[in-house]
């Protein structure tokens, strides 16, 4: 005796918590089921049995339950799985995974058993939680640009230097040469976090941060804490939070941007590999725009000219495997820095479509 001619011979096809039903295979009618899938299907016995479960099916499920039965029957495999849907008679759908098995006959036309889940109450938790994850995202998504917005408020610096900013850290991390650290929704929140780099400078005085000409020593080494104070501001969001990792990179970004490869840098020294690699990308994308942008105190570089300085200080300012993979996308680098801040923002809110949709799969 197989396990479905047992489950239909027994007790278990009435009391059983999931669909069963026993349905001829050349007609596809119901010739019997439990309670449980009269449950499932939002009908009476009487109103199932006698019919083809085609009445009952959304009509794009049909030829792919049909393809099911004739591979069970042409193949003779000892049972086959599917998911699809029935139309309930308010017409509310109904998700199920349906697993169907040859039932053993001596006499009479074959049929197969039906073990029917109802898998829409798990769907529509998946759907709730997708909704939840991108409201989430999107009120972290307010935070980055209400902070971003203000550090532009405040800076001499154009929202174009941000947003190619931003662009250039992630040209860089989806590029990078060695066995990739970032998923794709990591990507997605390092280049955010690179709009608030300079977060910090919110912080410094005008006289210094708007200051025409270059700074004094004494007032560079004010400027230099942008990046402390920017750390500072951006631990208390992540407090206000809870500890959201969400800013985690931004604080890493703010801190060590201005960290130099052979450890001259600040506020800390760090050297090589101890300065995070979100800083390091962050670094030269930075220094990158920095050079080609105009600047009350000086003209701005050209693209060849600002590619020569980056890859003259590959290994002193710059991590060098970063500046080798800068000169093979530079042409993209030079194509960023010829969009406007309204072509940025509609590449970003084309691409971080696309990557919120990765976000919640």
């Amino acid at each position: 005796m197989t396990i479905a001619s047992a489950i239909v011979d027994t007790v278990i096809f009435q009391t059983a918590p999931f669909g069963i039903a026993i349905i001829d295979s050349r007609t596809g009618v119901f010739n019997d089921l439990n309670d449980a899938c009269c449950s499932i299907l939002g009908r009476d016995k009487t109103e199932i049995i006698g019919n083809s479960w085609t009445a009952f099916t959304h009509p794009d499920d049909i030829a792919g339950d049909i393809s099911s039965i004739q591979e069970l029957y042409r193949d003779t495999p000892e049972r086959v799985y599917r998911k699809k849907r029935y139309i309930r008679p308010d017409g509310s759908v109904v998700h199920v995974g349906i697993t169907i098995t040859p039932l053993a006959s001596e006499s009479g036309p074959p049929s197969h058993i039906s073990i029917i889940e109802n898998l829409t109450p798990v769907i529509d938790m998946q759907s709730r939680l997708r909704e939840q994850t991108m409201e989430t995202w999107r009120a972290r998504e307010s935070v980055f640009n209400s902070m971003a917005i203000l550090s532009e408020f405040r800076d001499r610096e154009t929202g174009e230097h941000i947003l190619r900013s931003k662009t250039y850290v992630k040209l860089l991390l989806e590029n990078l040469p060695f066995q990739h650290p970032f998923s794709k929704k990591a990507i997605t929140l390092i280049s955010n976090s690179a709009m608030l780099h300079d977060i910090g400078k919110v912080g410094i005085p005008d006289s210094i941060l708007l200051k025409p000409n270059k700074l004094t020593p004494a007032e560079f080494e004010i400027m230099k804490t942008h990046t402390t104070l920017g750390t500072k501001a951006i631990l208390h969001t992540r407090h206000t939070l809870d500890h959201d990792t969400i800013l985690m990179f931004a604080q890493e970004i703010a801190e060590f941007h201005h960290e130099w490869w052979d450890g001259s840098g600040y506020p800390l020294q760090l050297k090589g590999d101890q300065i995070p690699l979100t800083a390091r990308v962050m670094a030269l994308a930075d220094v990158y725009d920095a050079l080609i942008s105009v600047r009350p105190y000086k003209e701005p570089m050209s693209h060849t000219e600002a590619v020569s300085v980056i890859e003259s200080e590959s290994g002193t300012h710059f991590d060098p495997v970063l500046v080798k993979l800068f000169l093979k996308l530079e042409k993209d680098f030079e194509r960023i820095s010829l969009m406007n801040q309204d072509e940025l923002k509609k590449s970003f809110a084309e691409e971080e479509l696309w990557d919120n949709d990765q976000i919640v799969s």
